[in-house]
């Protein structure tokens, strides 16, 4: 009786391997490309004001404050080529912010000080305030000792938000 014999065809890949053991046949059947393309956009008003203060005990004090509205936009597409992992997204935010700040002369010649505090609404994720503080002394004419304190915030960039790379889309 005739053997009949198949010879079965087996591909294989080492997603660990550096490749060298992996049929050129297989790699080439899961390899693809990519390109992204993305836009960014920033568009922004501010209003502010400031001036002096009526003078307490003979000194004088300043004031200033205001708002900034900022709109953020990214705008991405993503094309695989067939892989089928294709995005299109765009995304916003606006952000809203009001800030001031008081310059206090306590002592003429000698010491001022500032105080300012800003808040900023960033629409649907979350609200934040900050402030500072300085000092400014003049022990003689010719001699200036500055100190401030301060807090800062900074929201992630919206292309670190959704970019898909970050495996945050």
């Amino acid at each position: 009786a005739p053997v009949i014999g198949v010879l079965v065809a087996v591909m294989s890949f080492n997603m660990l391997g550096d490749g060298s053991h992996t049929a050129s046949e297989t790699i080439g059947r899961i390899r693809t490309t990519a390109e992204t393309r993305a836009t960014t956009g920033l568009a922004s008003a501010a209003l502010k004001a400031s001036g002096p203060l009526p003078s307490f005990f003979g000194r004088a004090h300043s004031l200033g404050f205001g708002v900034d509205l900022r709109r953020e936009t990214l705008d991405t597409t993503v094309e695989t080529h067939g892989a089928g992992v294709d995005a299109d997204y765009d995304k916003r935010r606006d952000v809203t912010a009001w800030f001031a700040q008081l310059d206090i002369t306590a002592i003429p010649d000698k010491l001022d000080l500032s105080l300012a505090t800003r808040y900023e609404n960033f629409a649907g994720l979350s609200d934040v305030h900050t402030s500072r503080a300085g000092l400014q002394w003049r022990p003689t004419p010719r001699i200036r000792i500055l100190g401030s304190w301060s807090e800062s915030f900074r929201m992630p960039a919206l292309g670190f938000l959704y970019d898909g790379r970050n495996g945050s889309m």
